[in-house]
């Protein structure tokens, strides 16, 4: 998966994911993000907790499989 889309779902989940996709002000998310089954989480701020609090989103989300590769 590409790094600007990790990037992508990585904010997305940290500012609230089921609210900023629902709000029609916004300019609309991807299609590529969109379209996606799945989503990979890649930990590169160094936070452990960063990573569980976005699985934990996206769980409760239910919009994408979180998968481990």
């Amino acid at each position: 998966m590409k790094f600007a889309t990790l990037t992508t779902l990585a904010l997305l989940a940290a500012f609230g994911v089921s609210g900023f996709a629902e709000e029609s002000e916004r300019a609309p998310l991807p299609e590529k993000l969109v379209t996606a089954k799945t989503v990979f989480i890649q930990n590169e701020s160094g936070e452990t907790g960063f990573a569980d609090a976005v699985f934990a989103h996206l769980q409760e989300w239910g919009r994408w499989k979180v998968v481990t590769n």
